[in-house]
């Protein structure tokens, strides 16, 4: 039997308009972006987390190193030449001892940044790691190069291995420490005292006989990404790490002058007046009248 009539078959399956479609498109964007937001915040902050910790500890590496070398800082007298001047026979330069403690408080205004160095000596230097003959003693510089047309950039290090021997002839080690290193400021103490209310620190030190007590060390440091972008943009996220270092050995020992060594005889007790005469007036042939030697032989009877 054959049932005619207007049935409608797509009735019972009705789809989705074009404006649910729509809606739900909208949703699922928000929803993907929210979700990539948190993803990109999140693996950002890892980022910088990472960058910090490496930055933090690049800052520790350099202070340690600068610290080293300052806490063994020795006070060695050099004769630095002044100006000559005209002495009865002829012309004389005078000259006059000082310690190689040289600080130089220098500024940047471009960058406004400290780019203080500082020159001293060290004992710390081993001569069995090198070919060439060198002392226990090296003079060590410390600046900030920030020029471009340098091969080294950042913190440099230069260090002298024949202190208060070296001509202009003489070349340095130069070794380039870190280029993220952008500035760096020194103050000095002068003394530590328990009665000390406020710590007054020199942003200079001129005193040529002796050595600070203490060093404040102050390094600017930027991240690797940042320095590079530091010669287009303005407003570089800049890190300032400090430390202080206590100089130990602060003057050159003074020793008491050599004295004369007393005449003794062989047991001990000083030698008569008349052993002190000259050789003829000793009577000859007897064991008590015999001349001991000079000073400086008397080890090789």
């Amino acid at each position: 039997m054959c049932y005619r009539g207007n049935f409608d078959f797509r009735r019972g399956h009705r789809g989705f308009t074009l404006i649910e479609i729509i809606v739900a498109l909208t949703l699922l964007t928000v929803v993907l972006g929210g979700v990539y937001e948190v993803f990109r915040t999140t693996t950002e902050g890892i980022r910088r987390v990472e960058a910090r910790a490496d930055l933090v500890q690049t800052a520790r590496i350099l202070l340690e190193r600068f610290r080293a070398d300052l806490a063994s800082a020795y006070p060695m007298m050099v004769e630095v030449g002044l100006e000559s001047g005209f002495v009865p026979g002829g012309q004389e330069e005078f000259t006059t001892q000082q310690i190689t403690f040289i600080a130089e408080d220098d500024y940047d205004p471009s960058t406004e940044q400290d780019l203080d160095n500082l020159r001293f000596t060290c004992a710390t230097n081993d001569p069995r790691l090198r070919e060439e003959a060198t002392f226990d003693l090296y003079e060590v510089f410390y600046y900030v190069d920030l020029d471009e047309e340098t091969e080294e950039e950042g913190l440099v290090r230069r260090c002298n291995y024949w202190p208060g021997l070296a001509t202009e002839t003489t070349e340095e080690e130069v070794i380039e420490i870190s280029p993220l290193v952008r500035g760096l400021n020194l103050r000095f103490l002068e003394e530590i005292t328990a009665e000390q209310e406020e710590i007054e620190w020199l942003d200079t030190w001129e005193d040529t006989t002796r050595l600070p007590a203490a060093v404040e060390i102050t390094l600017v440091l930027t991240p690797p990404k940042a320095r590079e972008q530091s010669r287009q943009e303005e407003g570089i996220p800049e890190f300032v790490y400090t430390t202080v270092v206590r100089l130990p050995l602060r003057e050159p020992v003074k020793l008491p002058p050599l004295e004369e060594p007393e005449e003794r005889g062989p047991g001990g007790e000083g030698l008569p007046e008349a052993s002190q005469q000259p050789a003829e007036a000793q009577p000859s042939g007897s064991g008590m009248g015999a001349t001991l030697p000079p000073t400086g032989e008397r080890g090789r009877m």
